[in-house]
């Protein structure tokens, strides 16, 4: 049987080259996960962000010389609108939100500040 692990690595990193994704925990719950897509340009970044329980969001940040990661996050948790009947994600929601704000940190080390713990998976 031929050695197939070194074209899988390959084809993996060929395939998320210009994407990074986080899943965002607090103790045992996972409270959302975060996508970023990368423009080839560098010029623009997607957030895909989903708090669980609620619908997910995107956002962009365009243009160059700052943290686009951070402000495509700040931007798209504003997007985020849980049911308002439901407790539990108006919670993760709010202290998501509560954690990330636009004050010079960045996103992932803001809710590691937080209490939250951010595990990279792409």
């Amino acid at each position: 049987m031929p050695n197939i692990l070194p074209e899988i690595y390959e084809q993996h990193s060929k395939a998320f080259e210009h994407v990074s994704a986080y899943v965002v925990t607090k103790g045992d719950d996972i409270i959302a996960t975060v996508a970023f897509k990368f423009a080839k340009s560098g010029m623009r970044t997607t957030c895909y962000l989903h708090i669980l329980g609620a619908q997910m969001v995107r956002a962009y940040a365009s243009g160059g010389g700052y943290d686009k990661c951070s402000a495509s996050v700040y931007s798209a948790i504003d997007r985020v609108k849980p049911d308002e009947n439901d407790i539990r994600t108006l919670q993760r929601a709010g202290a998501f939100r509560d954690a990330v704000t636009d004050d010079g940190q960045h996103w992932d080390n803001a809710l590691r500040q937080a209490g939250f713990t951010v595990h990279q998976a792409v």
